[in-house]
């Protein structure tokens, strides 16, 4: 009896064998090749994800907007040294006049020293203001009506010292200096290269002294 029902059992499952055959996935099977892990499939993921996030990074640095210097920042260290030379030759005549003041002779002589003064800080002063009606002209300061009228102001002021003469006139020529210097300083300083504003300061002093001291070297020689 047992023989039989094993014999049964046999029969059963060799009868069942073909059909849980047939009953497998109908699709091939590839089987990773041998020395190939888990690990060297995800590379080709791994380099897509980091060319992805230098893409992202690509773009953000080329979206974003570039920071704009100060309108200062671009002009060069300091001016050329012809360029200084000249700017700071250009009081000397001032000092040729003065000495002609103290030293010359004559009344007449002492006397063309110091027209020769008031005419050479006039120009001086007239100039000073010419660059500001320049810049204003080019569009590089605000062209108000302020700065237009603080830009013709130099040389309406150094033709009323020419007009005047005498001690009146050096002093009128020594307090526009002055304010014109402390004009650039205040109200145009952030517009201005910093080269600039430092050598129009050295010229400001340097004529502000120079005419000071002209008007007493005139006081001093007893002209008017």
């Amino acid at each position: 009896m047992q023989w039989l029902v094993i014999r049964l059992i046999s029969i059963t499952v060799a009868g069942a064998a073909p059909g849980l055959d047939e009953s497998a996935p109908d699709f091939p099977y590839y089987p990773f090749p041998s020395g190939m892990g888990t690990s060297r499939r995800a590379k080709p993921a791994c380099s897509r994800g980091a060319s992805s996030r230098q893409f992202i990074a690509t773009r953000r640095v080329a979206s974003s907007s570039a920071v704009k210097p100060l309108e200062n920042d671009t002009a060069p260290a300091r001016l050329g040294t012809a360029a200084e030379l000249l700017g700071y030759l250009a009081v000397a005549p001032l000092i040729v006049c003065l000495a002609g003041e103290a030293l010359l002779p004559g009344y007449g002589g002492r006397e063309l020293a110091q027209r020769g003064a008031i005419a050479w800080g006039a120009v001086l002063l007239a100039s000073a203001g010419a660059v500001h009606w320049g810049l204003a002209l080019a569009g590089r300061v605000p062209r108000t009506a302020a700065r237009m009228a603080a830009a013709a102001a130099p040389a309406l002021v150094a033709a009323a010292a020419v007009l005047v003469g005498g001690q009146r006139a050096l002093a009128l020529l020594t307090v526009g200096f002055g304010l014109f210097w402390l004009y650039e300083h205040r109200s145009l300083g952030s517009m201005l290269p910093g080269v600039y504003l430092g050598w129009r300061r050295n010229l400001s002093l340097a004529t502000c002294t120079l005419l000071a001291l002209s008007m007493i070297a005139s006081d001093a020689a007893g002209l008017l």
